[in-house]
């Protein structure tokens, strides 16, 4: 259950004051906040005004506020990184001028946001900062709506035991000082708890006490909410006609106060409940009035279940051209938020590296002070910290690029999971499923659910910072391929032919494995750059050649392409950093540097051959300790 996010309070007794601009400055906020579940656009309009009076009138508090509420409007048009942008200026104002409960709040935004993006570690990460804050600034309504956070966390996590523990938490606190808004939302997600457990009994009795809570607060979307996820208990007890019953009475009340993201949340939980009774039209309807809100506010969080909706009603219809271009629309955004994930990745260490600019150059003006061998002593240590962010970055930005291809690896299995799942549906509606065949299947979904898995691991071990990673013996043959899987489906996508020729002798070598294969993916990119450039989107005579033979006791890898190559001059300082023949939007010179670099700590040696306009081979050459001649 997505949980609201806490009221503005009044004013802090200094700014009470009979002044005509700090009373419009609150008006306008008080408007925006009434505003960003109806109309959050409005709400985003209203918070801007707010945030100009406010500079004007150096009202530091309203500062804050307006961008707290700029950010509100943005969260509930699901544009959440935009969201995130404008509570961390909040954030900023409010440490700086000690405005402890807005702080508190501007964290519990902060959690819920990151909660909606799957960022679950971040969510629990500025809950606790919030929590951490409750002795100097006590405010039941902060601490009862985190408690209940967390336990939302928990019950996402699969934790029940400890989710229940914050949910009766949350209760008992709200109880104990009458604070119905608590006693709503932790009787919701009790209520939900039991559902979850089929104790339909107790679920019904604390959705019960949610229903009341709501309306005593007089909190009508609240209160459509509710009845919403009882709709989910009441279909789970097969009562579908009073299902839906209620359901409509949540519509009408949703739409009196004309929360869009309410109403399209009940109609889509209408359609599933009439695709569950077998009633596709009226299924198909909800869907599609659904749609029509959704996609003019850019609900995208919600088209991803509404074009489930559609799919599943002309896959039902047999109208499969149709079924599918929904589901490659839903496809689409599942991958959109995926690009935005590795996007956010980049922005926050781009973020850490200009932080760590500032740190250095004031540390740089402090040490003119301090004797030079110290002062030099220190400035390699910190050069080598930033050497390591800077390949850290360069690792991530990788990714970036090729998420499509990495999309398409775990996009795979998954349509043959998919698949296999209907086959099996289709059998056993038909009732003509054997133990053989149910066995044949579920194996075959446990080994492209470990494929998966093995892709995902993969992805995370080379994501990560390895720079207290220690040495070890590894495969060559295997750490290109792994870095092949990452960047082929870019190179087929281009019409270019990746030729191997592995010798027979399988090299091992001691050192990173990661670092070497981020060394090759730097290559390979630079060779599908170099031969784009050069060829134009159909012809058929693009190529790489991968080469891994030894030689004595030296392990020689080459990577040819017939690319657009060096010239003279420019070979000359290919291993610089900050050098790029590239446009400035498609390369930073940082590359083959990062590479030399990576190859001199294996002990090894990296050099290029080109001729312009005709190919480009790099040669690395590493030590084969393992060599039997």
């Amino acid at each position: 259950m997505g949980q609201e996010i806490n009221k503005l309070t009044d004013n802090s007794p200094q700014e009470k004051q009979n002044n005509k601009t700090l009373e419009k400055l609150h008006n306008l906020i008080e408007e925006a906040y009434k505003l960003m579940n109806s109309n959050p656009e409005l709400c985003i309009k209203m918070s801007k005004e707010a945030l100009l009076l406010s500079k004007e009138t150096n009202s530091l508090r309203y500062e804050g506020l307006a961008f707290m509420h700029i950010g509100l409007g943005y969260f509930h048009k699901g544009e959440y990184n935009s969201a995130l942008e404008y509570y961390f200026k909040a954030e900023s104002l409010f440490i700086q001028e000690k405005y402890g409960i807005e702080l508190r709040r501007i964290y519990n935004n902060i959690g819920i946001t990151y909660k909606e993006i799957k960022d679950l570690e971040k969510a629990v990460k500025y809950y606790k900062k919030n929590l951490d804050l409750k002795k100097k600034y006590p405010n039941l309504e902060s601490t009862t709506t985190i408690l209940n956070n967390l336990g939302v966390i928990c019950n996402q996590l699969k934790d029940y035991d400890s989710a229940i523990e914050y949910f009766q938490e949350t209760y008992a606190l709200s109880q104990q000082n009458n604070f119905i808004y608590g006693i709503s939302l932790a009787s919701m997600n009790i209520a939900l708890f039991y559902r979850r457990k089929k104790d339909f009994k107790n679920s019904h009795l604390y959705f019960q006490k949610a229903i009341d809570a709501r309306k005593a607060d007089n909190d009508i979307i609240g209160l459509a909410h509710c009845y919403q996820c009882y709709a989910y208990l009441l279909r789970d007890e097969k009562r579908y006609e009073e299902a839906l019953n209620i359901l409509d009475t949540a519509y009408e009340l949703a739409t009196k106060t004309n929360a869009q993201r309410i109403i399209v949340q009940i109609l889509i939980t209408m359609a599933h409940i009439n695709y569950t009774i077998g009633d596709r039209k009226k299924q198909m309807e909800k869907a599609m009035v659904a749609y029509r809100i959704a996609k003019k506010r850019n609900y995208r969080d919600m088209l991803i279940h509404i074009y489930t909706h559609f799919f599943e009603y002309f896959d039902y219809c047999k109208d499969y051209k149709r079924a599918f271009k929904y589901h490659r629309k839903r496809q689409l955004i599942k991958d959109e938020f995926i690009d935005e994930k590795n996007t956010r990745i980049i922005a926050e260490v781009n973020s850490k590296l200009l932080v760590q600019k500032k740190k250095h150059e004031a540390e740089v003006y402090r040490l003119k002070t301090v004797e030079l061998s110290k002062r030099v002593e220190e400035e390699i240590k910190k050069r080598e910290k930033q050497q390591q962010i800077i390949i850290q970055k360069s690792k991530l930005e990788s990714l970036g690029q090729l998420a499509a291809g990495i999309a398409h690896e775990i996009n795979q299995p998954l349509g043959l999971i998919n698949i296999a799942i209907q086959n099996l549906f289709r059998k056993f509606n038909k009732k003509n499923i054997t133990d053989k065949y149910l066995k044949d299947k579920s194996q075959f979904i446990d080994e492209n659910i470990k494929r998966i898995s093995q892709i995902i691991e993969h992805i995370r071990l080379f994501s990560r910072d390895q720079q207290d990673t220690g040495s070890q013996r590894f495969s060559i043959a295997k750490t290109i391929n792994d870095a092949l899987s990452m960047i082929q489906v870019q190179c087929k996508k281009h019409n270019i032919n990746i030729i191997k020729e592995f010798d027979s002798t399988n090299p091992e070598t001691i050192g990173n494995k990661y670092r070497l294969e981020q060394v090759i993916l730097n290559l390979l990119s630079n060779a599908k750059d170099a031969i784009c450039e050069k060829f134009d989107e159909f012809d058929d005579s693009k190529q790489v050649n991968i080469r891994l033979k030894t030689i004595a006791d030296k392990i020689i890898i080459e990577i040819e392409d017939n690319g657009i190559g060096f010239d003279e001059q420019s070979l000359k300082h290919a291993f610089e950093p900050f050098y790029t023949t590239k446009d400035e939007n498609k390369g930073t010179g940082l590359g083959l540097s990062i590479c030399y670099g990576i190859i001199s700590e294996m002990e090894g040696k990296i050099s290029v051959k080109s001729e312009k306009g005709l190919f480009t081979i790099v040669t690395i050459e590493l030590q084969n300790y393992f060599s039997t001649a």
